[in-house]
């Protein structure tokens, strides 16, 4: 009788150590899914940087383009003026 829980306890340990593997493989598996999609995201916020940056200097450039437009506009003016 105490052979056969012997048995039986051993049949329980290596089932429930099975068990235990698979739930660790899968956690870090998990772990490793967590780990790509937090790479991606970095790098989705360091392309939205990018593109960030250039709006802002396209956005200064259109300013500056602009001014020099009211600047001509302005000296178009005093020349018919002149006229």
């Amino acid at each position: 009788m105490e052979s056969q829980q012997v048995a039986s306890l051993q049949l329980e340990l290596q089932t429930r150590t099975a068990a235990a593997v698979r739930y660790q493989t899968a956690w870090e598996e998990e772990l490793q899914k967590i780990s790509d999609l937090e790479m991606q995201a970095q790098q989705l916020t360091d392309e939205i940087d990018k593109y960030k940056h250039t709006a802002d200097r396209a956005e200064k450039a259109q300013a500056a383009a602009r001014l020099e437009l009211a600047q001509v506009k302005k000296e178009l003016r005093l020349l018919q003026l002149k006229k």
